[in-house]
C-alpha cells in the first residue's frame, strides 16, 4: 500500500497464489502480498508489531477517505517533516530510526506515486483487519500465511524490531506449527528451515541479494500442475527470464489486456502502413503489432506510460516510439491512408475515454485538431 523497505511489490507474482480464504501476514508492512493480483478480495488479517506502522493500517483500513488522501500535500525538495508516513518513503530502512527528514528526489518521488497507490487502492482495503503485536498474537486458523519478517543477519538491521529481537529458530518452530501453506520469504543469511532459491535481485550500487523461499502446505496438490507451487517454488532466475523471453516471442498476452488489441482481421488491413517493413529502405521492425497494441492500451485506459504493462514492451521505449512516429508524421500517414475506408471508423471512438489536454479547455493555442491529434490523442484502438 506504502512504500516499506524490503516489500515484495516486485516479486509477489514469484510467489504461489494462495489457495485458503483467508490471508495472514504476521510481519505486515506494506503488504505487498495481499494487495498483488486478486489477492485482496479474500479476508486478509496484517499482525505488525511496529506500533507506528500498525497505527498507519488502522487509519487506511478504518478511517481513510479519498478525499483525505487527495488532500494530503504534496512534498517538495528541502521540506522538512517529521510525519512517518513521509519518513518511510525515504527508501532506506535507515528511516525507522529518524523522527525528522529532510525531502529528497527519492522521497518526493515516491511520495507522489503513492499518493496515487493509495487513492486506487483504498477500497480494496477495507475489511482488512490489523492487529498490533508479535507474529505470535495471529489467530491459529487455516489460511495462507505470508511471512516475511527481518532477514537474519545484517540485511534486517534497521528496522525497529530488526533481526536482532528476533529468534529465528523459535520463528521456525511456530511457522512449522501452522495451519493450512506457508509462504516464506529470506535472504541468503537464512538457514533455519529448508529455504529454495527462488531468485536474485539487483539492489543499489549494482549490489545483488540472493531471495530464498520456504513452502509446505497440507492442502492436497497436483505435483504434476505446472502452476503448483511447488513448480513455481523451484525457479531459479534463469528460468523465470527464460519464460518471459518465450512469452513475449509468441506474442502471449492476458485475457485482460487482450480486449484492447487489435483483431487479427483489422491487423491484416493496416499492418502494411507501419514502417519497418521488409523490402523498405532501414531497419526491420519486428514487433510493430505490439507496439501498436501498447499505445492502443495507453489510450484506451487513460493511463500513465509507466503503467504499460510489460508483455507490451518497456515503457520507455513505447513512448518514445510513440513520440518518434508523432514527431515524423508517421500517424498522420496512417490516418490518410485509412480515414475513407468504411472498415475503419473504429478509429474514431467515444471520446469519453480520452483526457483532454489543457488547449483543449482553453488557452491561447491553435484550437484546430490535426490528423496526427485525431490519432495519437483521440483514438481508442
Amino acid at each position: 500500500m506504502f512504500y516499506y523497505y524490503g516489500r515484495k511489490k516486485q516479486i509477489a507474482k514469484y510467489y504461489p497464489a494462495p489457495n485458503c480464504e483467508t490471508i495472514i501476514e504476521p510481519f505486515a508492512g506494506s503488504a505487498a502480498y495481499s494487495l498483488h493480483g486478486d489477492n485482496w478480495r479474500k479476508k486478509v488479517i496484517l499482525i505488525d508489531k511496529d506500533p507506528s506502522v500498525a497505527e498507519l493500517w488502522q487509519w487506511f483500513i478504518e478511517d481513510a477517505t479519498i478525499s483525505d488522501i487527495n488532500k494530503m500535500p504534496d512534498l517538495h525538495i528541502g521540506d522538512r517533516s517529521s510525519q512517518f508516513l513521509h519518513i518511510i518513503h525515504a527508501a532506506t530502512k535507515m528511516a525507522f530510526k529518524f523522527k525528522c527528514i529532510k525531502v529528497t528526489p527519492v522521497l518526493e518521488r515516491n511520495w507522489e506515486i503513492s499518493k496515487r497507490v493509495f487513492a486506487d487502492n483504498l477500497y480494496k482495503i477495507k475489511h482488512w483487519k490489523i492487529i498490533c503485536g508479535d507474529y505470535t498474537e495471529a489467530p491459529d486458523i487455516e489460511a495462507t500465511w505470508f511471512i516475511d519478517p527481518p532477514y537474519k543477519g545484517d540485511s534486517g538491521m534497521g528496522y525497529r524490531y530488526g533481526s536482532n529481537l528476533i529468534d529465528y529458530n523459535e520463528l521456525a518452530n511456530w511457522v512449522k506449527s501452522r495451519k493450512g501453506e506457508v509462504i516464506f520469504c529470506e535472504g541468503e543469511n537464512g538457514d533455519y528451515l529448508p529455504f529454495k532459491p527462488l531468485m536474485s535481485l539487483k539492489g543499489v550500487a549494482g549490489k545483488t541479494s540472493q531471495e530464498k523461499t520456504f513452502y509446505f502446505s497440507h492442502i492436497q496438490k497436483h505435483s504434476d500442475d505446472p502452476n503448483s507451487v511447488d513448480t513455481r517454488l523451484v525457479l531459479t532466475r534463469r528460468v523465470i527470464e527464460w519464460r518471459q523471453k518465450k512469452n513475449k516471442q509468441s506474442g502471449y498476452m492476458s485475457k485482460e489486456r487482450r480486449r484492447h488489441d487489435v483483431s487479427d482481421s483489422v491487423w491484416a488491413k493496416i499492418e502494411s502502413y507501419f514502417p519497418g517493413q521488409a523490402g523498405q529502405w532501414g531497419g526491420v521492425a519486428a514487433d510493430n503489432r505490439r507496439f501498436f497494441n501498447g499505445v492502443c492500451w495507453i489510450l484506451r485506459t487513460g493511463a500513465p506510460w509507466r503503467h504499460l504493462p510489460s508483455e507490451y514492451g518497456k515503457w520507455g521505449s513505447v513512448h518514445k516510439r510513440f513520440k518518434r512516429f508523432c514527431d515524423k508524421g508517421t500517424w498522420d500517414n496512417i490516418l490518410e491512408r485509412v480515414i475513407d475506408e468504411p472498415d475503419f471508423k473504429w478509429l474514431m471512438p467515444d471520446t469519453a475515454h480520452c483526457k483532454p489536454r489543457p488547449r483543449a479547455v482553453g488557452g491561447n493555442q491553435d484550437m484546430e485538431r490535426t490528423n496526427q491529434e485525431k490519432l495519437c490523442h483521440s483514438t481508442g484502438y
